[in-house]
């Protein structure tokens, strides 16, 4: 099954000669599981949103590091919204995302997300395409048949009644389908330095091989919005980050990164992705207070 194929007017990845410096990964507080182990009430810190005249709703983001790479842009695109985001990736492999691939049913954190929900709130959710593969950070060639897996269909059973009950009390669903994958697990510097002796790298990806291995999460999301396209919708970054190209590798024409290793953007990536996401927000999702 394959699958259309989306394009932008914007672009932002043509190769270079010269490479800006990689910043490194955003620091916060509740990112990874060393540090919200140290919270004392790691939920209660993260998620419990603290609800202002012009706040009055919260945008929860979560999901795994792939949600985390987002941060910067949620962030920069709620700025004069109603919108205070709470985020928290804790890296616990027995709740939501990770644990629902297999072994879990239960979801402490939807759970406490659920309980503090109001009318108006989004709650965003982004997670490694790679946990419905066979193998996470490898491609799948696009001669082989797609046909939605145990792991996926196990999925889509386990999170489906979350997002009913998140939606039955008022709010919207972003399902936030994922970010480049690259064509090689090695270091972003390492393309980076390919790339000004050879033009190009391991690193560079073909959208259409992008977009064919991350079949598995496209049809879990279709299938989650099946039943509920009116308070469920995905949003694909992939436009905005190809453009009018039909390849990717780790800098821009100017030398920017545009990925912070082979499986995450980078933060100046994610800035620029939130002009984009806050349309959706306004024009899609904006509460009616």
């Amino acid at each position: 099954m394959r699958r259309p194929r989306h394009r932008a007017p914007t672009t932002f990845c043509r190769p270079c000669s010269r490479s800006r410096r990689r910043r490194q990964w955003p620091a916060d507080d509740c990112q990874g599981r060393d540090k919200v182990a140290l919270l004392a009430e790691p939920f209660e810190h993260c998620l419990l949103p603290a609800r202002s005249a012009d706040r009055p709703n919260a945008l929860f983001l979560i999901g795994d590091s792939h949600a985390a790479q987002l941060l910067p842009m949620v962030q920069a695109a709620t700025e004069g919204l109603p919108f205070q985001v709470r985020f928290i990736n804790p890296e616990n492999y027995e709740d939501f995302p990770v644990g629902f691939f297999h072994q879990s049913s239960a979801s402490p954190l939807l759970d406490f997300i659920i309980e503090h929900a109001r009318p108006g709130d989004v709650l965003t959710i982004a997670f490694h395409r790679g946990h419905l593969n066979a193998e996470r950070d490898r491609h799948i060639p696009v001669s082989e048949p797609f046909a939605i897996n145990d792991v996926s269909q196990t999925f889509i059973e386990r999170t489906k009644p979350f997002l009913e009950r998140f939606a039955g009390k008022g709010g919207r669903v972003v399902l936030i389908a994922d970010t480049p994958l690259m064509g090689a697990v090695a270091t972003s510097s390492a393309c980076a330095l390919q790339i000004r002796l050879f033009g190009s790298s391991v690193c560079r990806i073909e959208r259409q091989q992008d977009e064919w291995t991350r079949g598995q999460q496209d049809a879990v999301f279709m299938a989650l919005v099946a039943d509920d396209p009116d308070r469920i919708t995905i949003w694909d970054p992939l436009p905005a980050i190809y453009g009018d190209e039909d390849w990717l590798d780790v800098l821009d024409d100017r030398g920017t990164y545009l990925m912070w290793d082979w499986n995450h953007i980078s933060e100046p990536l994610a800035r620029k992705l939130s002009e984009p996401f806050q349309a959706l927000l306004e024009n899609e999702l904006a509460p009616a207070n």
